[in-house]
């Protein structure tokens, strides 16, 4: 009997700790941004009103869909799937996170565990994108709880911890720590740890009772009550689960009311208390039959057939067994369905996912080729442009450099003709200093020839007067004979002409000198008369010799000069300084 009783009461627990959540998680709306301070008929007028397909319907919807958690959890479901799918289309990944928690719990609360956690692990990865800690923690607080309905323990407790730790975190989050902390003195209760139950279960209702939240108090009580009648205290379970009773209906949850009145009936029946339970049992049969709590209409007939057993009523405790079995046919049945069409709508949901999944990779894939395309773009243009920028900068520059070519050049070209000019004038001024040079050496080559002429015909004419002498004439022109030879001796008529010579055949000498350094004083007279191009008579009278002497001198002077047979000395004579002259 024992053992049927507690497991009647592990069965009411599940359902609470579903209904906890829902509160709990109805705590946290304001954390999502929802309009929290709108009824049910105004946000359907407000999602009539506003048709557009935007954030803003998504956050109507959502909050619908939230406000119908304990009402009717099929509207949850269906206003939950509407703003999915807009705000998938959006990508409106807030609007999308909160979403998948919507139809997840309600999901959750229809029993279908699988489905539920397929939209809630979608939630909290998306919470995660977004680096939303308090839409995550709530997430896993969901997670938890299905996973606690699954029997799947440790995994429960994982989510809840990790929950806990991110709720601690923030600021003013007192009831969702509360919360929390029922929940995991939940699964320590139903691990049989309960001491470590009673632990997390004192934490919550110290947080509840400071903060007067009567669900919470509520919830709490029921479980100590449950904890202290596994542990085989009944009249303290009993005394927490009477003090339950009020708290369940002050918050008018029928359901947890129905839930906590055979709980109290079961401890009395567990007592022997068989009168006390039944008013109880009776008000939870009629709470059961009018709302349709099948689970809770199956543990009633249980308790009323326990009762038939004990007061010795086989037929009343046979005709409560049959109705127990049926009701809990029923109920297995149902649980198989919906577990086949959980699957089904799980794959569906997973199919969907995966779809919208790579839909969205494609986008980002397109969302990246834009935007590489877009730079690339721009790249192209910024290279256009630049290339067309330094292709100024060079046409420019290279068009100064040319201005500025032309300029020196022309400069150049001024300087040049000045130059020309210049050499011009002063070859036009040497020109005319040669030629002057020229004619004075002429000049004073003939005045040299004249004088030397004129002194051959003194001396011949003193000659004659010798041949026929008159008193003492002879000796008189002996003397004046004496003196004309001695002008013919005197190389100061030389001296002079040999500057003459050299201010116009510059450096002649000194050639001959440098070239052939053999040669004598007398020929380098004979070869600056040979270079005046002076013929043999006029060479003899400057040089006060025969003509015959002078062929003399010229013969002995082409061999001094190395000249062949063929060679003309003139020639020879009169091309030597003429090169140096050219090359200046």
């Amino acid at each position: 009997m024992k053992f049927n009783s507690k497991s009647n009461y592990l069965n009411q627990f599940n359902f609470s700790i579903i209904f906890t959540c829902c509160f709990f998680i109805t705590l946290n709306l304001s954390a999502q941004n929802q309009p929290k301070q709108f009824s049910i008929d105004s946000l359907k007028l407000r999602i009539q009103t506003h048709t557009n397909e935007d954030s803003t319907r998504v956050d109507l919807l959502n909050a619908l869909g939230y406000r119908f958690w304990i009402i009717s959890p099929d509207s949850s479901i269906y206003y939950g799937e509407e703003s999915l799918e807009i705000a998938n289309q959006i990508n409106y990944l807030q609007g999308i996170a909160f979403a998948n928690r919507v139809v997840g719990v309600a999901h959750w609360d229809k029993g279908n565990y699988e489905l539920a956690l397929a939209y809630l692990i979608s939630a909290m990865e998306t919470y995660k994108q977004i680096s939303d800690q308090l839409g995550t923690a709530n997430t896993l607080t969901n997670i938890g709880l299905v996973y606690s309905e699954k029997l799947s323990y440790d995994k429960a407790l994982e989510y809840y911890v990790q929950s806990l730790e991110i709720h601690e975190t923030i600021p003013d989050n007192l009831r969702t720590v509360a919360g929390i902390s029922t929940n995991i003195g939940d699964v320590y209760y139903k691990q049989g740890k309960y001491q470590e139950a009673l632990d997390y279960l004192d934490k919550g209702l110290k947080l509840y009772q400071q903060l007067d939240y009567t669900y919470g108090i509520g919830e709490v009580y029921n479980l100590i009550g449950l904890i202290k009648r596994e542990t085989g205290n009944l009249s303290e379970a009993l005394e927490y689960c009477l003090r339950a009773l009020p708290f369940r209906e002050e918050v008018e949850d029928k359901s947890g009311y129905t839930r906590n009145l055979e709980c109290i009936a079961s401890i009395y029946i567990a007592q022997q208390k068989y009168d006390k339970a039944i008013p109880y049992l009776d008000e939870a049969f009629d709470l059961a039959t009018s709302y349709g709590y099948k689970k809770w209409l199956r543990d009633i007939y249980f308790d009323y057939k326990t009762i038939a057993e004990a007061r010795q009523n086989h037929k009343a405790a046979l005709d409560y067994f049959e109705a127990y079995v049926a009701v809990k046919d029923s109920l297995f049945n149902e649980e198989k369905a919906m577990q086949i069409a959980d699957l089904q709508t799980f794959l569906e949901v997973k199919d969907e996912q995966e779809q919208i999944k790579l839909k969205k990779q494609r986008i980002a894939y397109l969302e990246q080729q834009s935007k590489l395309e877009r730079y690339f773009r721009y790249s192209l243009i910024g290279g256009i442009v630049l290339v067309i920028f330094i292709a100024y900068l060079i046409y420019g520059r290279q068009k100064l450099r040319m201005k500025k070519d032309a300029e020196l050049h022309q400069r150049e070209k001024v300087l040049a003709d000045l130059e020309l000019e210049n050499s011009k004038l002063k070859e036009i001024e040497l020109q005319k200093k040669i030629e002057f040079k020229n004619k004075e050496l002429t000049s004073y080559t003939i005045n040299f020839i004249q004088k030397n002429e004129l002194m051959e015909e003194l001396k011949d004419s003193i000659n004659q007067l010798k041949k026929h002498p008159k008193n003492n004439i002879s000796r008189e022109l002996n003397s004046l004979n004496r003196m004309i030879d001695n002008k013919f001796n005197i190389d100061k008529d030389w001296e002079d002409f040999r500057l003459y010579f050299e201010q116009v055949h510059q450096n002649f000498l000194s050639t001959l000198k440098s070239e052939f350094p053999e040669i004598t004083h007398g020929e380098l007279k004979l070869c600056t008369l040979l270079k005046l191009n002076l013929n043999l008579k006029e060479a003899a009278s400057i040089l006060g010799i025969s003509p015959e002497s002078v062929k003399t001198a010229r013969y002995r002077l082409r061999k001094k000069l190395n000249l062949s047979r063929e060679e003309n000395l003139v020639d020879f004579i009169m091309k030597i300084g003429e090169e140096e002259l050219s090359e200046v």
